[in-house]
């Protein structure tokens, strides 16, 4: 028999049926053409994670842009753009191919000067000038969530569960259970029972959705079922796990790039710790020199160690009160702080902060400002004033900068999927989360406790619950790769006003998935309680 190997993440549909060899992507099925192509503008075909290059920024941000609602590769998107003649490949290359000197010597050139003035000289900042385009395929959930937290200045794009239906067996096995041949196999079990649940969800909403949901005027037999299929997804993906693979698309530039890296070299899972490997040596094949120092951190894996042995210090536990306490019934969202909080008129504290600023970034004329600033300024006023500043903001524009001196801080106990919306489409919260938990109680999505499925739905729930305790006996860790989709996660939340505009204006429009349009719109209840004049006009879709 062969020897067992263990590439990257560990797909069940990758399995060799030997059961010898684990591998990390389908056999390798291009034609001679596909590769000589692909080689252009990927840095390699077999892997899971490999950068983009020689492309125009619009042509990556298209072949990104179909991750989300398509299930083939970027590399597979990449071929039919060129060969549907969307792209021009020999324009491409006359336009990105300098002709009298060799790739490699061009590299070079780069590398030398990076190397006696850039790091010579000590000036990293250069690294932010230069990006990297990199598709990451094949990662679960929990690594996608890894990856998306470790740098604020990382752009993304995911593969959406809301539009497209993961396939059975598609999913990440933690290594650890390579050991465990008896957990190993109730992993899969448990995998292959909640891809169950979810077929068996997708059928039971079916025909209720056809009765609930009407036909559109003009609508065609195949959009109106695929606008259903798509709704069916939404709903019954809540019992699929974290294990569950997925891809994305990320932009970054290599100082980004570099210290998300680091972060993620400290990680508590494998499975990300090798997908930071991955990427450092796919960014270095297009920025050698400017992704220096990408290397574990003896400090942040210090540190790690050191949180993990006061979780499970005595002073860390939760009281007998705590313990006790029914955390299921914790409120989705809770309003923790905000700017003015303990005055007798918070929304003034807040607005004098706003115009604060608004007032010293409008001062062009050199004068100062009165040193009482405006202290003396009636709430009245204050209100018009604000107003003013709203006036003309249109559903595609953000306020001005002065939003940013008014600050909310928010604790959100949310299910997973709400969760991954949150962080994709978030840059500016800062964030303070858990890991998976199972204690916080799970949400049921409408349609099915109204279709009637909801013992499917708890059953399932309850499959998952039992396999991950029988997990943390060998490794906590993997044992979260269990946690489905609609279990509650604790989440602290920072913001600022600026933000708070965005989060409304786009996640409570009728188009939003309904979990965080539930939560948008109860934090702008919470926020309109203290803060009513600020938030008004938020919604603008």
């Amino acid at each position: 028999m062969p020897k067992r190997i263990i590439l990257g993440c560990l797909a069940r549909s990758e399995i060799a049926s030997d059961g010898g060899t684990f591998l990390t992507t389908p056999t390798l099925a291009y034609t001679p053409e596909d590769q000589a192509i692909l080689r252009r503008h990927v840095t390699n075909l077999t892997g899971n994670i490999y950068c983009i290059m020689n492309l125009p920024e619009e042509v990556v941000a298209v072949m990104f842009a179909y991750v989300s609602r398509s299930p083939r590769s970027f590399r597979d998107n990449l071929l039919r753009l060129i060969k549907d003649r969307e792209i021009d490949t020999e324009t491409l290359i006359a336009a990105y191919a300098d002709m009298n000197v060799p790739l490699e010597a061009a590299q070079e050139k780069a590398r030398d000067f990076h190397e006696r003035v850039t790091l010579g000289y000590g000036h990293s900042s250069v690294s932010e000038l230069s990006t990297a385009r990199v598709g990451i395929e094949r990662v679960s959930r929990i690594a996608s969530a890894e990856l998306e937290l470790a740098n604020p200045f990382l752009s993304f794009i995911e593969y959406s569960q809301r539009y497209q239906k993961p396939k059975r067996g598609d999913v990440y096995e933690p290594e650890v259970l390579c050991e465990h041949p008896d957990l190993q196999a109730l992993f899969r079990e448990t995998c292959d029972r909640l891809y169950d649940a979810y077929e068996k969800l997708n059928q039971g909403l079916l025909p209720y959705l056809q009765e609930k949901i009407p036909r559109e005027e003009d609508e065609s037999d195949a959009r109106y079922t695929s606008r259903i299929e798509k709704i069916a997804f939404e709903d019954a993906r809540y019992v699929l796990p974290l294990a569950t693979l997925t891809n994305l698309g990320m932009v970054g530039n290599a100082r980004a790039i570099r210290d998300a890296i680091v972060k993620l070299l400290s990680s508590t899972y494998p499975e990300s710790v090798r997908m930071a490997e991955d990427i450092r040596t796919e960014v270095l094949k297009v920025l050698p020199t400017l992704l220096r120092h990408a290397h574990p951190s003896p400090y942040h894996a210090a540190a790690q160690e050191a949180l993990e042995r006061f979780m499970h210090q005595s002073v860390f536990r939760a009281d007998t009160a705590d313990a006790e306490t029914d955390l299921s019934q914790l409120p989705g969202v809770e309003l923790l702080d905000f700017t003015g909080k303990g005055a007798e008129n918070p929304e003034a504290e807040a607005m004098r902060a706003l115009l604060d600023m608004a007032l010293c970034h409008g001062c062009t004329t050199g004068t100062p400002l009165p040193a009482h600033g405006l202290t003396t300024a009636s709430y009245e006023s204050m209100v018009q004033a604000v107003q003013m500043l709203k006036e003309g903001l249109g559903p595609h524009d953000n306020p001005i900068d002065a939003f940013s001196a008014v600050r909310y801080r928010v604790r959100f106990v949310v299910s997973e999927a709400n969760w991954h919306q949150l962080l994709r489409h978030s840059r500016k919260i800062r964030f303070s989360w858990s890991y998976p938990r199972r204690d916080l109680g799970v949400v049921l999505p409408p349609n099915i406790q109204e279709a009637g499925l909801t013992d499917t739905f708890m059953a399932a729930v309850e499959v998952a619950e039992e396999a991950a305790w029988k997990l943390e006996s060998v490794s906590p860790r993997a044992a979260d790769y269990l946690v489905t989709n609609a279990h509650r996660r604790l989440v602290t939340a920072e913001f600022d006003l600026w933000e708070l505009f965005h989060l409304i204006n786009l996640r409570t429009t009728p188009e939003a998935q309904w979990d965080i349009r539930n939560t948008m719109e109860t934090l702008e209840r919470l926020v309109q309680q203290v803060h009513p004049n600020l938030v008004s006009g938020a919604r603008r879709r």
